[in-house]
């Protein structure tokens, strides 16, 4: 059977927080099952959705597996795995993509009171 995951790099760019839509295919037959992990092997968690077409030679299936995930921080630079298997493969095949955070900028306001006129000058730091 074959793998893979559809993204256009292997290196993904996403934004911390923000759903992300991760899709990953694969070819077999019988049926191959489809599983996403992180790279400690956990399974990730999201809202997944996994469909199956039997190809035109009446045979062979090809799988798709659609995972909404949110990154947080501790997966930054963390491959994310999606491994096929079925009942006839004695190997599992897996496909990764990892992911590299971009932070939401933080801001920090430090106020202190000052009595300012009309016409004064000012400067932020």
């Amino acid at each position: 059977s074959q793998i893979l995951v559809k993204q256009r790099e292997e290196v993904l760019e996403v934004m911390e927080g923000r759903e992300e839509v991760l899709e990953c295919q694969s070819k077999g037959r019988p049926q191959p099952e489809l599983t996403w992990q992180d790279e400690n092997g956990q399974a990730l968690r999201g809202r997944q959705t996994e469909t199956a077409l039997l190809l035109a030679d009446g045979k062979t299936y090809l799988t798709s597996s659609v995972i909404h995930i949110i990154p947080r921080k501790s997966q930054d630079r963390q491959a994310i795995s999606c491994s096929s298997f079925n009942s006839v493969s004695a190997k599992v095949k897996t496909s990764q993509v990892i992911l590299r955070l971009i932070f939401k900028p933080v801001v920090t306001l430090v106020q202190t009171s000052k009595n300012v006129l009309e016409g004064d000058k000012m400067s932020f730091k």
